[in-house]
C-alpha cells in the first residue's frame, strides 16, 4: 500500500494506491489497447481450433491469433506468430529458412492464407497441430541447404571484396 502526497486526509491532493490493483488495472488496459491495435492491422486474423484441456478432460475451443504474409513475390515476410516483418522476402530461396504453411481450410474464407513460422515446432505449438516427421525432415534439409548456400555466398562475396593496398 502506498500513500502519495500529504498525510492530511482532508487534502484534495491526497491519493491512495494499492500497488497490486494499479498494476492489474494497467495490465488490463494495456491488453485491451493491444487487442484494439491488432484488430486495426489488416494482416491480423483469428481462427478457432480445439485443444485438449487436462483440467476438463475434453476438447475445448481456443482462438489462435495469426498474421498473414502477402503472397506477392518480393514482399517482406511476416512472422505468423509475432507479426514482425522478417528481412526475408516472399518467393526467394532464402525464404526456405522459415517454415511455410498455406492455410486452405476455409477458416479464412475463399482465399488461402500464406503463413511463415520459425520452424515446424513453432507451427505445431501455436496452431495446436501435429506435423509429420517426414515433413519436418524435408524442411530441415531445405533449411540446412539454404543456410549452407548463404554461408558460401557470403564467403565468396567477402573474398571478392578484399582489396590489396
Amino acid at each position: 500500500m502506498t500513500y502519495y502526497g500529504t498525510t492530511d486526509f482532508n487534502n484534495d491532493n491526497y491519493s491512495y494506491s494499492d500497488d497490486s490493483s494499479s498494476i492489474c488495472s494497467d495490465q488490463k488496459k494495456h491488453k485491451e489497447e493491444l487487442q484494439k491495435m491488432k484488430k486495426l492491422d489488416p494482416g491480423f486474423f483469428i481462427i478457432n481450433r480445439y485443444k485438449y484441456s487436462e483440467k476438463f478432460k475434453k476438447m475445448k475451443p481456443t482462438k489462435v491469433e495469426l498474421y498473414r504474409s502477402s503472397g506477392i513475390p518480393d514482399h517482406k515476410i511476416r512472422n505468423a506468430v509475432t507479426g514482425f516483418y522478417e528481412k526475408l522476402r516472399v518467393g526467394r530461396f532464402e525464404s526456405d529458412l522459415l517454415f511455410k504453411v498455406i492455410l486452405a481450410t476455409g477458416e479464412t474464407g475463399n482465399i488461402p492464407e500464406q503463413l511463415y513460422f520459425d520452424s515446424p515446432e513453432q507451427y505445431e505449438k501455436h496452431c495446436n497441430v501435429i506435423v509429420s516427421d517426414s515433413v519436418k525432415k524435408a524442411w530441415k534439409q531445405k533449411y540446412d541447404d539454404e543456410l549452407e548456400y548463404q554461408m558460401k555466398r557470403k564467403s565468396t562475396e567477402s573474398k571478392t571484396n578484399t582489396h590489396i593496398c
